[in-house]
């Protein structure tokens, strides 16, 4: 009579550190500025490919300047102590600054008895809204100026300059 006798040996495998990768992304309209939050769990290392030409081996890459407006992909790629590999890839929308072409025009204030006006010609995107310093004005034509010097804020839909 033969007996086998079979042993088994009962394990689990779990892991305390679950990798998971996320990143946020804040930008102000017209900035180009975005700032980066890193939201991963379980990793170590960190390799940002950020969009702008810009790399950062930092957990949070923090504040970043794009000097074109665009949509730019970002990667984040990671590891964790036990050598796990991770990477997540979004796409990010960035408004940067942009000039809008501007002519302006304003009467001598001796030729028009101690008063003139000043008009400015935004082109671009329409419509626009004006913002005088120290007036209440808000289109393209300012009247009744005294000698001084004045600011206008022209805002497009896409961004604001200042003349």
């Amino acid at each position: 009579m033969q007996i086998y006798v079979q042993k088994y040996k009962r394990f689990s495998i779990s892991s305390s550190k679950i990798q998971l990768q996320n990143f946020s992304v804040a930008s102000t309209p017209c900035s180009g500025v975005a700032t980066f939050t890193n939201m991963s769990t379980g990793s170590s290392t960190y390799n940002w490919t950020l969009g702008n030409g810009n790399n950062s081996s930092s957990s949070n890459p923090g504040v970043q300047t794009f000097t074109a407006s665009g949509i730019y992909t970002v990667q984040l790629n990671s590891g964790s102590s036990l050598g796990c590999l991770d990477s997540i890839v979004k796409t990010i929308s960035i408004t940067a600054p942009s000039t809008v072409p501007m002519s302006q025009t304003s009467s001598s204030i001796l030729c028009y008895d101690g008063s003139s006006s000043a008009t400015v010609n935004p082109a671009g995107v329409r419509p626009f809204a004006y913002s005088w310093s120290s007036l209440t004005n808000t289109t393209s034509v300012a009247n009744n100026l005294l000698a001084g010097t004045y600011t206008v804020n022209v805002v497009s839909p896409s961004c604001e300059q200042d003349h």
